[in-house]
This record gives structure tokens, C-alpha cells and sequence, in this order.
């Protein structure tokens, strides 16, 4: 699907579920967009972002899915806010990075690299982003690197490395939903990010990755709890879109405590 097909779909089904279309900023010639419900509806607010990377593109078309498909409850009942894309000059482009050629990091001060276009647009934005962050954060990202689905886990460990605290056990739910579909990482499997530490999944989780990402900031400045799900990206896409969508509602339950059908 091209970017101008996906916006057009996209206007359509705000329209319909009754949502609010916000432009964040610009990135090249692109407008970074956010969907929100409308001010009156009740409800946790959580965020959920795709496409930071361009060619990681089951998170758009999930969330453009669970938007067009899903039944008005979902929206009248939950205070939600989506990032359809968050990279729409590399969306349009099919490639990994945005209008400057970075990538998902440089969000937080003392980091090795600087934010692309894309994060400084939503630096700019991070008071709203908090706001709309206060009960959770989920960003849907994609690898071709691994045949089964892990995710990031940014929260409290209980004080331990390895694990999550109780009050976050709603992220082993997103990690058993994810592994519905794909199966799971095998532990001690080594996540490799260019100029990191070494990192190792341990139960379908890597726990606490310090790296600048978008998650990592919206963590470390207030968010309680950020998860970033990775679906296996050589996976069938219609099956990598039915996970994503999953995932949401998913999330939306744990988190806001609202979701039916």
C-alpha cells in the first residue's frame, strides 16, 4: 500500500470511528500524524506508535486495521492515541530509515548519536506524548533477523535483571499473545544493535535496553511502562498484520482495562 492510499484510508476510518487527526510536525515533505480520541471519552490513557522503521510495515497496516475494523466500543471506551507512522518519508521510500537517513535514537541527552528529523518532531512533542503515554506506551516494530517474536521491556524489574515487577505483569501477556502467533525467541538468543552492549533474550524479553530509542526515552521521562514488539518480518504479511492487531487489543485491555469484540 502507498503512503497517499494508507492516509486516504486512514482519514476515512477517523471519520467514521469519530477520532481526532493532529499533525505533530513535518519531516521532509511529510506530515507525522496522530489519532486520538476526542476529549470527552473516559478511559487510561496509552499510546501506540509504527513505522519507525519504513520498511517495517505490519505496524501501520495493524493499526490502520484495528482502527477500519473494530467496533465502536474500543474507541468510545478508551482514551487511546496512535502514531500510525512514525517515518512517513521512509514509509513512502520501503526503506528503514527517514528524511536524514537516521534511526531510532538520540532521544535522550548523553547518547552517542544525535535524533533524526522524525525524533525531533517528537521531541518537540513530548509533553503531549507523555500525556498521552500516562497508563503506557506500545511501539510495533518488525525484524528480519530472528523467525520468532520477542519484545522490549522498558519498567520496573523488581529489582532484579530478568524480570518484571508484578505491577507490570501485563507484559508476559503480551509476550504469550506474540508468541500465539510466531513462537518465541529462544532464551540466551544474543540481540545484536550496532554500537550496544551485547544484548540476550531471557523468556521472550529484553529487558531494560539503555539505548535512546523512543521507547527508552518515554520510559526513563515518565512513562510507567514501554514495550516495543518485534514481529518476524519473513513471516506472511496478513499473518504479521493479524498479530500486530492482536497485540493492540491486547495492550488496550491490559492497560487501559477497556476492549470488546
Amino acid at each position: 500500500m502507498n503512503l497517499e492510499t494508507y492516509w486516504k484510508r486512514l482519514v476515512s476510518a477517523c471519520i467514521q470511528k469519530k477520532l481526532v487527526l493532529l499533525p505533530l510536525g513535518k519531516t521532509g515533505r511529510q506530515i507525522i500524524w496522530m489519532v486520538k480520541s476526542r476529549g470527552d471519552v473516559p478511559g487510561k490513557s496509552i499510546l501506540i506508535a509504527g513505522g519507525t522503521h519504513g520498511d517495517e510495515i505490519a505496524g501501520p497496516l495493524g493499526i490502520l486495521r484495528f482502527i477500519e475494523e473494530s467496533g465502536q466500543y474500543w474507541f468510545d471506551e478508551n482514551k487511546l492515541a496512535f502514531i500510525p507512522i512514525v517515518a512517513p518519508v521512509a514509509f513512502k521510500a520501503g526503506r528503514r530509515n527517514g528524511y536524514t537517513g537516521r534511526t531510532n535514537s538520540g532521544y535522550l541527552w548523553g547518547m552517542k548519536e544525535e535524533p533524526s528529523s522524525e525524533g525531533e518532531v517528537l521531541l518537540w512533542n513530548m509533553d503531549l506524548l507523555l500525556k498521552c503515554s500516562r497508563f503506557g506506551f506500545l511501539t510495533l516494530h518488525e525484524t528480519d533477523h530472528e523467525e520468532n517474536f520477542y519484545l522490549y521491556y522498558y519498567g520496573e524489574t523488581g529489582g532484579r535483571a530478568g524480570q518484571v515487577a508484578e505491577e507490570h505483569l501485563d507484559a508476559l501477556d503480551i509476550r504469550k499473545e506474540g508468541g500465539k502467533f510466531f513462537g518465541l525467541v529462544p532464551d540466551g538468543t544474543r540481540i545484536y544493535e550496532t554500537g550496544l552492549p551485547e544484548n540476550f533474550v531471557r523468556g521472550g524479553i529484553v529487558y531494560n535496553q539503555f539505548d535512546g530509542s523512543f521507547e527508552h526515552a518515554l520510559w526513563t521521562l515518565g512513562c510507567p511502562i514501554s514495550i516495543c514488539t518485534e514481529t518476524p518480518g519473513r513471516k506472511p504479511l496478513n499473518l504479521r498484520i493479524e498479530a500486530t492487531v492482536a497485540l493492540i487489543k491486547e495492550f488496550i485491555e491490559l492497560r487501559g482495562g477497556g476492549g470488546k469484540g
